[in-house]
């Protein structure tokens, strides 16, 4: 489970089961078995197999489900930040980004003055540039994996380009 960006979580069968097993509040363990029967009965119908879905932030606080300053970002996402700081002329940002580079996962509390800097310029490069793919993401009001864009482009629009 990881945090994308400021509106998404990334969700992985294996943290859903997880949940499942390790859980002990009933909310919870029914909250993770509808999710898992959502996802388990849109690959049986759509013939398809994923290993990820994403779900709204939102979504989990109103639930009251999980607690986000437990659930890290990869290094991937800093990666993606320190580029995209490198991209906009942010050296110092990259500079400070880079000394977590040895981290598989990095919580909030590691990085409190970057951190949500990183949240909002975790989009990989190329779908900076070439243009954002769709995900599934769950809709707990709806109860149903929906596509949906995750990233809010207009809002990381560069307006200082390196030469």
């Amino acid at each position: 489970m990881e945090l994308i960006n400021n509106n998404f979580i990334k969700l992985s069968k294996i943290d859903i089961f997880l949940e499942i097993q390790n859980q002990e509040n009933i909310a919870k363990l029914n909250f993770f078995q509808r999710l898992l029967n959502v996802i388990l009965e849109y690959e049986r119908l759509e013939k398809v197999k994923f290993d990820y879905i994403y779900m709204s932030i939102k979504d989990l606080l109103d639930l009251n489900i999980l607690d986000l300053n437990k659930i890290p970002i990869t290094r991937n996402s800093l990666f993606n930040a320190t580029l995209f700081a490198i991209y906009s002329g942010e050296v110092e940002v990259a500079q400070k980004l880079q000394k977590y580079f040895y981290k598989d996962k990095i919580y909030k509390e590691e990085i409190p003055d970057l951190f949500n800097y990183v949240l909002e310029h975790s989009i990989d490069m190329n779908e900076y540039f070439n243009g954002e793919r769709k995900r599934l993401v769950y809709s707990n009001t709806n109860n149903k994996l929906e596509e949906e864009y995750i990233y809010t482009l207009d809002k990381l629009r560069v307006k200082r380009v390196l030469k």
